[in-house]
């Protein structure tokens, strides 16, 4: 597990990468929203993504690795719960002895290379990658959805953060078409539950957050109704 004596916000701050107000911006979106703080400070613009990865990687020393260009086993994503890859933006790479080689995207998150210890057994050794990365190796090997091959002009890290996977549907490939058929004959309901479902997992939005928005909708419409009913009579 990587020491160290200072958090990453206090790291970025003491560098002059971002600014106090940036820094509370994205700690406040955290709050919010959830999620670690490296992917706050990415989706409130005070740093991008290859910016980040090269500061972390000036700053540990730790190696980075390409997850387009990696091949993860299944015994091997076994060894993590698809729950902690989501909540502490992580992917299984190999086991070698009892070190789980962990591709995160902020290695100064103590609290993820811990959890990693406690849940799985083995001793983390992180290398670096970028968030969108990690999402779209969370798509593609713990959800089997297929994400796009990088085209040879495509660089291995982006400066934009895509949280949202952009899924290229071939007719000859059984498993997209399996997968596009699954969604088209869900019920409408069904639909509205996944996406909820999926939105409160990765910390998006909570139960609570929800069950309010869902009691506000059904106020305005009762006063809404009521305020019909008054018209007509």
């Amino acid at each position: 597990m990587v020491e160290r004596q200072k958090r990453l916000g206090e790291m970025l701050l003491e560098a002059g990468t971002i600014s106090s107000s940036q820094l509370e911006r994205a700690l406040a979106r955290q709050r919010d929203w959830g999620g670690r703080l490296g992917s706050n400070l990415v989706m409130t613009g005070a740093v991008c993504e290859s910016e980040l990865l090269r500061f972390l990687a000036e700053q540990t020393g730790i190696e980075e690795v390409d997850l387009f260009e990696t091949r993860i086993l299944p015994h091997i994503l076994k060894k993590m719960p698809q729950k902690l890859a989501e909540q502490y933006n992580l992917i299984p790479l190999d086991l070698v002895g009892n070190r789980l080689l962990v591709a995160c995207a902020d290695p100064t998150d103590d609290e993820g290379l811990s959890a990693v210890a406690r849940i799985t057994g083995h001793v983390p050794k992180p290398y670096l990658t970028t968030y969108s990365s990690i999402l779209r190796a969370i798509h593609q090997f713990y959800l089997g959805i297929p994400v796009p091959e990088r085209s040879a002009g495509m660089p291995g890290k982006v400066d934009a953060f895509d949280p949202f996977i952009t899924v290229t549907v071939h007719d000859s490939t059984q498993p997209s078409r399996g997968l596009v058929n699954r969604f088209n004959n869900a019920p409408p309901g069904d639909r509205l539950t996944a996406l909820f479902n999926i939105l409160i997992r990765k910390g998006l939005i909570t139960e609570n957050e929800l069950a309010h928005e869902l009691g506000a909708l059904a106020a305005q419409r009762h006063a809404l109704q009521v305020e019909q009913t008054e018209a007509g009579t």
